[in-house]
């Protein structure tokens, strides 16, 4: 099964979208420094933005953490279960991961082809992801497939220092929970979520020295 491979119009289409005012609407406003916004579009569930600032964060620290799955079995408390299901080139692959259900929700699970571009010379970091259909990995018994319409991250070094981070969702859990609440949810699920990757990235440089140090494959 072939899947395309993401190119750098795809890259650059995610920061614009990322970066385009047009549309957005303030929800609310979370810890100093963060915005929190959502776009109201024709769509059922509706693309959510969180912008900040980690003043105290290297943007190349900020992206190794979210690529490294060893250490994501050590901070995301809701993981089940991450894998790379298949390496489709050096910055392509098709992964599983299914995480744990709050209260009446069901755990979910999402098949997602992963791209990312990064370019220190223009200071900018960038993975995106969106659902795809594996072989491998059909719907699972005990789990929602949940479906990533678009969603990614775009870190881009901050002029004062640190990192200017930016967190695009556009995902629908599916199952039986109605559009409205999905939205609802999403504007306090997105930004929580960046609290706890900042956590995660400041304490990433002490463990990643303590654990196989040099092994980057997403920098190749």
């Amino acid at each position: 099964m072939s899947f395309p491979i993401a190119s750098d119009k795809d890259f650059d289409d995610f920061r614009k979208h990322c970066e385009d005012e047009t549309g957005w609407e303030d929800y609310k406003t979370g810890r100093a420094n963060m915005r929190v916004s959502k776009k109201y579009t024709n769509d059922k569930i509706f693309p959510v933005r969180v912008v900040t600032i980690f003043s105290d964060l290297a943007p190349e620290v900020l992206y190794d953490v979210l690529h490294d799955h060893e250490y994501r079995k050590v901070w995301d408390t809701q993981m089940i279960e991450g894998k790379v299901i298949e390496l489709l080139d050096s910055r392509n692959e098709v992964g599983y991961y299914s995480a744990k259900g709050v209260l009446v929700i069901a755990n979910r699970d999402f098949v997602n082809q992963r791209s990312w571009r990064h370019n220190a010379e223009k200071g900018e970091w960038t993975i995106i992801n969106h659902s795809v259909s594996h072989p491998q990995y059909p719907d699972m018994s005990g789990f929602v497939r949940a479906k990533s319409i678009k969603t990614g991250y775009l870190i881009l070094r901050n002029e004062g220092g640190g990192s200017r981070f930016i967190y695009y969702t556009q995902s629908d859990p599916m199952g039986w929970i109605p559009g409205w609440a999905i939205n609802q949810l999403m504007t306090t699920f997105a930004p929580k979520m960046v609290d706890t990757l900042y956590k995660a990235a400041s304490d990433y440089t002490k463990w990643k020295n303590e654990h196989n140090p040099t092994h980057k494959p997403w920098l190749q």
